[in-house]
């Protein structure tokens, strides 16, 4: 499978992108994709940190066919999911640590499937 992971926090979203190539015939590319992204869908519901369920509820998926490759995302959008996954400076000066299930749930989820893995912040 010709493809690749990319783990992004940005503004409020903490965000899982898969991107393959589209080289199989007859719509294979997608439906890899998509099985991909449902897969990391469900780990990274399950291993969310959860204290009220609103992180958890704010996982949306979605899947983009554009020219010569298809775009599966998972996507945390509640406003704090960033700063969760990430990890963020609070107002009184300390750190906190992230906690990076998206990336997670990628990286176990992909294991053995032949996509490549990468983590960026950004």
């Amino acid at each position: 499978m010709a493809g690749g992971i990319t783990i992004r926090g940005t503004g409020g979203q903490a965000t899982v992108s898969l991107t393959a190539l589209n080289v199989f015939a007859g719509g294979k590319c997608t439906t890899l994709v998509d099985e991909m992204t449902n897969r990391i869908l469900l780990v990274a519901k399950g291993t969310v940190p959860v204290r009220t369920g609103k992180l958890r509820d704010s996982h949306t998926p979605s899947i983009k066919q554009e020219a010569m490759r298809v775009v599966g995302q998972v996507s945390a959008e509640a406003e704090y999911a960033a700063a969760v996954h990430d990890g963020a400076t609070m107002r009184n000066g300390k750190k906190r640590r992230g906690n990076p299930w998206l990336a997670r749930a990628a990286r176990s989820s992909v294991v053995g499937q032949g996509w490549k893995f990468t983590a960026s912040r950004g």
